[in-house]
């Protein structure tokens, strides 16, 4: 009896020896080893459609991580925003907030951004953009290197917006907007400021700093200058 599990034994024991020496360990066999093993799809689901999904899966991350973005931040002009919308390359890019506080966005237009929240701000983009996209899935973040921005209008050579720096002065901006056109009222220059949420309008004597009787005011990021035309 003994004898015969014994024989067993063995020849079990040479099978698997020969085994081995022909194919080599099961791991590591070329046959078995992972590279080789073709994956495919769980029926139903083409290639595509799995890179389709693992795509959606990636932007839901994207839009979960923009979620926990701080909720105290508020949109503002001069705010450059990262706004991606699901399949459409060619509305995702990065968009910066007008010195009203517009956003120029495709399809949409302009539309009154300022003091929104993130949350806030892909609600109305959603909106918006059901007019036109099925399902539009939006994902915004803040983009670094914010840039902050002054506007320089009316009488001027050269109206326009114009980046803020910490040196920024009534006249210094008036300067770069490439100085005062004639007929330009220098006496009653207004800068368009707002302060805790409400709009202030400050009129200065710029005659009265050209001539050394005032200061030039330090001008604030998102401040409107406006020189008006002189009336006769």
């Amino acid at each position: 009896m003994r004898t015969n599990y014994r024989n067993k034994l063995r020849a079990v024991l040479l099978l698997i020896s020969i085994s081995v020496y022909f194919l080599g360990p099961f791991s590591t066999h070329p046959v078995f080893a992972e590279e080789n093993i073709r994956r495919t799809p769980p029926p139903g689901y083409s290639q595509q459609a799995l890179l389709a999904a693992k795509a959606k899966a990636t932007h839901a991350k994207k839009m979960a991580a923009a979620a926990a973005e701080d909720s105290s931040y508020r949109v503002q002009p001069g705010d450059r925003l990262e706004i991606t919308v699901y399949r459409e390359e060619d509305l995702s890019k990065v968009y910066e907030v007008d010195p009203n506080g517009k956003l120029n966005f495709p399809l949409i237009g302009g539309i009154e951004v300022k003091d929104l929240s993130i949350e806030q701000l892909r609600n109305k983009l959603t909106e918006n953009l059901k007019k036109f996209i099925t399902d539009p899935q939006i994902s915004i973040s803040r983009s670094e290197g914010t840039i902050k921005s002054i506007s320089v209008l009316g009488y001027v050579q050269k109206p326009g917006v114009y980046d803020y720096t910490p040196n920024s002065t009534l006249m210094r901006m008036i300067s770069t907007a490439g100085g005062f056109k004639d007929g330009a009222n220098k006496k009653k220059i207004k800068v368009v400021r707002i302060i805790k949420g409400k709009k202030e309008v400050i009129v200065i004597n710029a005659k009265k700093i050209i001539s050394g009787n005032a200061d030039d005011p330090k001008i604030q990021p998102s401040d409107i200058i406006f020189v008006p035309e002189s009336i006769f």
